[in-house]
């Protein structure tokens, strides 16, 4: 029986933030970042392949005077071409109503 090769490990790199990911296993990467309110430059950010885990990590990095979002990027074929950003999310989560 013989092996299936793997797909290879690429890099991606989006505003300074890199994740290595498999070729052709994800679509999309999630850019989640911080901004100081009035400001318009990230004053963090963090990149990777899972929502759950950008909007995790907002609610621990925003504080008080502060604000997040969430970029999503077209990773597929990364060895290919560049990262295209789709849509900008906001950085607050949709919780479901208590009664």
């Amino acid at each position: 029986m013989q092996k299936k090769a793997r797909s290879p490990q690429v890099n991606i790199e989006i505003e300074g933030q890199t994740l290595p990911v498999v070729e052709h296993l994800y679509s999309l990467a999630y850019l989640a970042r911080v901004f100081k309110v009035g400001e318009s430059d990230a004053q963090d950010a963090y990149l990777t392949i899972d929502v759950n885990d950008a909007y995790d990590w907002l609610d621990e990095n925003v504080g008080e005077g502060f604000y997040g979002d969430i970029a999503i990027y077209d990773i597929s074929f990364p060895s290919q071409r560049e990262p295209t950003l789709l849509k900008t999310l906001s950085g607050t989560r949709r919780r479901p109503a208590t009664a």
